[in-house]
């Protein structure tokens, strides 16, 4: 586990959510869980509404779709 965890670093969301993210997470990159999915992902605006994928997250409270039991905002992204 430890070989696993030495890509990544620690988060804190604005809405004070903690985990683990890619180790090149940038502060404003978003963190969504998509529709009908379990775990959360790091999405990086590139440019005009374009968006990159970061990697996959841990963040505690909302994995395995613990998230979407609340009311969530639902957006459309466009992924290159």
């Amino acid at each position: 586990m430890m070989e696993w965890q030495r890509d990544r670093r620690p988060l804190l969301s604005h809405n004070g959510y903690v985990g683990l993210a890619p180790i090149h997470v940038k502060e404003n990159d978003a963190i969504v869980v998509f529709l009908g999915g379990q775990f959360p992902y790091v999405l990086r605006e590139k440019y005009g509404g374009i968006f990159q994928c970061v990697g996959e997250a841990y963040v505690h409270g909302i994995m395995y779709g613990e998230f979407m039991k609340k009311e969530v905002e639902i957006r459309s992204f466009t992924i290159e």
